[in-house]
């Protein structure tokens, strides 16, 4: 990971028309487990990457920019933990430019999403 992330603000701020994306990851931060998650990145309806692994403890599975095209749009970051149920983000909330946000899990059902800041990251 380049930069820092910071969590998620709990406002209701507008979101933009459209971002430039950097990336979007799923990180392992458990210590002991082993955790099956599956990473999606859609812009609008189209989805763009879908992509699923077994991390182990301090692996991660990314989406670069590099890997999906178009690299602007109005793009919702996806993941599912563990076979359970989607969590989304929508990556227009974000407040850099470029994007980036990562699904930081912590547990069997535990994780928070991390955003990046604005100058906070280099693609």
């Amino acid at each position: 990971m380049s930069g820092c992330l910071d969590r998620v603000r709990e406002t209701d701020d507008e979101t933009a028309d459209s971002v430039r994306l950097c990336q979007a990851m799923v990180f392992n931060d458990d210590e002991t487990e082993t955790h099956h998650v599956r990473l999606r990145l859609r812009e609008g309806e189209d989805r763009l990457y879908d992509e699923e692994a077994a991390l182990e403890p301090h692996d991660w599975l990314t989406v670069e920019a590099a890997d999906v095209e178009p690299t602007e749009g109005a793009f919702t970051f996806e993941f599912q933990l563990n076979g359970a149920g989607w969590h989304e983000m929508d990556m227009t909330s974000i407040r850099s430019d470029p994007v980036a946000a990562t699904a930081l899990v912590t547990g069997d059902d535990s994780f928070v999403f991390l955003e990046s800041s604005k100058g906070n990251i280099e693609c």
